[in-house]
């Protein structure tokens, strides 16, 4: 983390329930490093403010799109059952 800004634990935590996910060490790199530089720039309130946003709106996406790959993994299960059987 360029500017050395961790991630508070709460945002650690949260994006570890993804760590499995191929994109995992790019997006919490990229929060980190843009989290340290509105650290900078805007000062730690508006920071953790942003942090708190966009940690919201990831967890959020990223839960959507692995229910869709479930989903996805489900019905093929399925059909191949149904076929076989």
């Amino acid at each position: 983390m360029p500017d050395g800004a961790r991630l508070p634990p709460w945002a650690r935590l949260l994006f570890w329930l993804f760590k499995g996910e191929p994109r995992y060490p790019h997006i919490v790199g990229d929060m980190s490093e843009e989290f340290g530089q509105r650290l900078a720039d805007d000062g730690p309130e508006p920071a953790r403010r942003w942090l708190r946003r966009e940690t919201r709106r990831v967890v959020f996406l990223a839960s959507i799109w692995l229910g869709s790959l479930w989903m996805e993994r489900s019905n093929r299960r399925r059909a191949s059952l149904t076929a076989a059987g």
